[in-house]
């Protein structure tokens, strides 16, 4: 048993953090959630309906899992990988040029680093905003 008796309500709009020692189950439960792996007792709902594996409503749920060393290709300049990740994530053309514009001029001379020349802190942000790019 993972959990007992869990009950989480999550509010759309909103960024919920999930930390925790190794092996208590973050992972289980963001695998849950994205409907990556079934539970074995209990009922996940999206939107105030039961989820299920492959739910197409779990691709709205945006899910930052961030180990220490990954998450930023070091080949690119961290300016580039949120690029990168808008084209993963097909965002509309203009709205991303838009928004990485935004990006860089918010963050300065971070989206001109290389992941390698990045405190903790700015690896964290540059990753979290990495994660926030979506359509």
């Amino acid at each position: 048993i993972v959990w007992k008796d869990l009950d989480l309500v999550f509010h759309l709009g909103q960024i919920y953090v999930l930390h925790g020692q190794n092996g208590c189950g973050k992972t289980t439960l963001l695998r849950l959630l994205a409907g990556l792996t079934l539970a074995d007792h209990g009922e996940i709902f999206l939107l105030a309906n039961p989820a299920s594996i492959g739910d197409q409503r779990a691709q709205d749920l945006v899910s930052l899992y961030q180990p220490s060393q990954r998450g930023l290709w070091p080949s690119l300049r961290v300016g580039d990988n949120w690029r990168l990740q808008a084209t993963v994530q097909k965002a509309n053309s203009t709205e991303c040029a838009q928004t990485l514009q935004e990006l860089r001029e918010f963050s300065g001379a971070l989206s001109e680093l290389w992941p390698h020349q990045l405190s903790t802190g700015f690896r964290q942000i540059a990753l979290i905003t990495k994660t926030l790019i979506k359509t």
